[in-house]
This record gives structure tokens, sequence and C-alpha cells, in this order.
């Protein structure tokens, strides 16, 4: 990648949650791993001058988790809250062996923020106190299309507030002060709204090829032309119950969450999120860690 000379304009006149927000971001991590210290982190480092202070030297790591402690206590963003579902669903409750973590997972025409799937399939949207509801009907009926599990993981401020426009068997859980995830009410399976066709659709070509082939309907001698629909129509026919669990299954075996966990021990502990978050290759996530531990 190009490595020009950012422009740091008035970045350090913006809010303090958004200039360690942009720490996290994705295309940063990518500058930062493959050319050196960014205008990003000289920023955030002279905000938490004071909490760096104490340490003897300062890492590019330090700023990170100091960074990512700030937001936690101050200015909850969405990166904080997919970290503390990432810590206490998969590498807590659950088991990365066992488990696939999914981020920003697109259902019809919306991105559920997590997806973890392990004995079922669980869809989780964020909605931290920065977020409105105004697309939140629309949101929960794409999801229940293909999920039987739904919970909403809000501000402590909003769960009232929610639970008043959702319906009854939505599960509500709240960001704590402790860095936890506090449940208010659990959510409760219904399948009623589950629908063949979004489900068919999140299968890549050679998974549903397989998955029908396996339940006796064999699609690839069908012309190419063709294959798709056929393939849909066939779908169709199957108990959406079962073609659920089907479908979930193939996502679970599809996500590598035990490389991803590898790469996230070799990060810093507030970067953990960052693999289940961003495609990036070995090398990158390599320089990555690199870059890190160097001093700032």
């Amino acid at each position: 990648m190009q490595c020009a000379d950012d422009d740091r304009g008035d970045l350090p006149l913006r809010r303090v949650k958004d200039a360690l927000t942009a720490l996290f971001a994705g295309e940063h991590l990518d500058r930062l791993a493959w050319c050196g210290p960014t205008p990003q982190i000289t920023v955030a480092q002279e905000l938490l001058a004071d909490r760096l202070a104490p340490l003897p030297t300062v890492t590019v790591a330090d700023v990170f988790d100091e960074a990512f402690r700030t937001l936690v206590r101050e200015h909850p963003v969405e990166y904080v809250f997919k970290s503390c579902a990432l810590e206490r669903l998969l590498f807590g409750r659950h088991s990365p062996r066992r488990t696939a973590f999914y981020t920003e997972f697109r259902v019809g025409d919306s991105r559920a923020d997590l997806v973890v799937i392990n004995g079922q399939a669980h869809a989780y949207e964020v909605k931290t106190s920065y977020d409105d509801f105004s697309r939140l009907a629309a949101q929960l009926e794409d999801y229940y299309r293909v999920f039987t599990h739904v919970t909403l993981f809000v501000d402590e401020t909003r769960a009232e507030s929610v639970a008043r426009v959702v319906p009854e068997f939505t599960g509500i859980v709240v960001l704590s002060r402790k860095y936890s995830m506090s449940t208010v009410r659990p959510a409760v399976s219904s399948a009623k709204g589950l629908d063949n066709g979004a489900l068919f659709r999140l299968l890549h070509s050679d998974e549903y090829l397989s998955l029908l082939s396996r339940l006796g309907v064999e699609m690839r001698c069908v012309d190419r032309a063709l294959r798709y629909g056929q393939s849909l129509e066939a779908f169709a026919e199957l108990d959406p119950v079962d073609a659920q669990i089907e479908v979930m299954q193939i996502l679970k075996q599809r996500q590598r969450t035990t490389q991803l966990a590898d790469i996230a021990d070799g990060l810093p502990h507030s970067l953990r999120l960052a693999p289940f978050a961003y495609r990036k290759s070995k090398s990158d996530w390599g320089a990555l860690s690199e870059r890190v531990l160097l001093r700032v």
C-alpha cells in the first residue's frame, strides 16, 4: 500500500471519542502495519498522556489498550460492545474450537452486528447510546428470516425503551459498567419468520450444491444457466426449521475460528476483535503484531 503522509488537519480538535475510535478502524490498522507510526497514534498518545505517564516506556500496544479502556469507561462505542461480546461469548461461554463468531453478517438488506453459531445460531444487534432505533423493526424482520434467536445488545440506559418496541421473544442484554453482558431477558426461539429463500441466499454455490446432493437432489449436472434457479426451487421444498439447521451448520464450518483466535492471541487485548472484524492476510496480521510492540 502507499504510505503518503496523512493530513492531520483538525484531528486534535475532534472529540476524544472520535479520535480514539479511529485507532481501531481496519484502514488505520493497515497503515500502521505497513507504514509505521501514524498521526492517529500520535494524537491518541497526546490525549492519553496523563494515563500513559506512569509507564516506564510506552509502546504502540500501550496506546491501543489505554485508548480502549478510555472508550469502555467514557465512550462505549460499537467496537467496545463487539469486543465485550467476543470476550464473553467466544472466549468465555463457548470455545473457538466449537463456535463460529461473525461480525457485520449480511442478511437481506441488513447486517447483523454479531452472529454466534454454536449449539444454536444467535444474532446480536448492537445499539449504543449513539444509535437510534429508526431501522430496528426492518433489521429484526430480516434477522428472523434466518435466525431463531435474536438479541439486542444495548447501553444500560436504553434497556427499558428498547423493550417497549421489540417482540417479547427478542432477547435484551446490556453492557454493564464492569464491561460485561448482563441479561435483561433471554431470547426465546421463534421460527415463524424463517424463510427458505433468505436462508438459501446465505450459501455459496459449492455449499448449496453439496447440501442438496447430500439430501438426494443432484444439481451439478444441470445447465449452469438454470442451476441457481432450480437449486433455489429444490431448497424451497425443505421444512424451514430443517433448512435453517442445515444452513447454520454450514456457516459454522465455513469460518476458521481457531485460526482467527490464534491471530487474536498475538495482538494486544484491545485488538482481539480485529481478526474477526477485518479480512486481512496472514502477512498483514504478522506485520501488525510486530508493529504494536515498538515504542512510540
